[in-house]
């Protein structure tokens, strides 16, 4: 299995994660003016309103998450696998011109809002000598179109909780209990069925939830398993688009 490989299905976890947490997520490219080149790729952008609720599903989101209420929560994800330090790519942290693109994409403020948050999230994703691992950082902007949390976050899947000298990150299984939680219920949810068609789900996301839907998996499952599990599936995605849903269930 490629490196390229195993950060599908991390990326794709990670999606999952903030999802059920009530996020809507994207990625996003940072294009750049030298033919053939990009300036820089953002793994995870994700975006969760502040009335977001549901109830019915008798799950609260996770409290490690730490979210913010009252405002509209902007989390910059990046997603780091056990090999890469627990930091912004430089693409990204270093590069104003990189910084100021992304918040234009996000659309939330207007050009003299920018100038003054650009400094503020750069100096959120810079590293630090002398870590945190309680709390998030985070960026409380009151903008013309609403109250905003911009926060810098660092997924890794493959990593246990944070040391105490580390930047606190979102770790892998913190990540997969939730998600097991929330599809796999212990007792049947009287206002949320879990047995319904799983093809609603979208076919990008559709091999994970049947894997954690799989009633002959329990959850004393790790990650390993999971990656050896979609060995087969991250070959299929490599496939055209047109074939990508026939390949990945033949």
């Amino acid at each position: 299995m490629t490196n390229v490989m195993k950060k599908d299905i991390q990326e794709d976890l990670v999606k999952l994660f903030l999802r059920l947490n009530g996020y809507f997520t994207t990625g996003l490219v940072i294009h750049s003016p030298s033919y053939g080149n990009n300036k820089t790729e953002l793994d995870t952008l994700a975006i969760r309103l502040p009335y977001h609720s549901q109830s019915d599903r008798v799950v609260e989101c996770s409290e490690y998450l730490q979210i913010p209420s009252g405002t509209i929560d902007i989390i910059i994800g990046e997603v780091k696998s056990g090999t890469e330090s627990i930091q912004f790519n430089s693409a990204l942290r270093d590069d104003k011109i990189s910084i100021e693109k992304l918040l234009n994409w996000l659309g939330a403020f207007d050009r003299d809002e920018i100038n003054s948050v650009i400094d503020d999230l750069q100096g959120a994703m810079a590293t630090e000598v002398i870590n945190n691992p309680e709390n998030f950082k985070c960026l409380n902007i009151q903008s013309k179109s609403g109250n905003y949390s911009i926060r810098p976050i660092i997924f890794s899947v493959d990593r246990q909780h944070p040391r105490k000298n580390q930047s606190r990150f979102v770790y892998g299984q913190l990540m997969l209990d939730f998600i097991w939680h929330c599809l796999r219920p212990t007792e049947i949810r009287p206002t949320c069925s879990t047995i319904y068609d799983l093809n609603m789900w979208g076919h990008s996301i559709l091999p994970l939830i049947q894997y954690f839907k799989d009633e002959k998996k329990n959850n004393g499952w790790k990650y390993e398993r999971l990656i050896h599990t979609f060995r087969r599936w991250l070959k299929c995605r490599k496939t055209t688009t047109g074939n990508i849903a026939l390949a990945i269930w033949r």
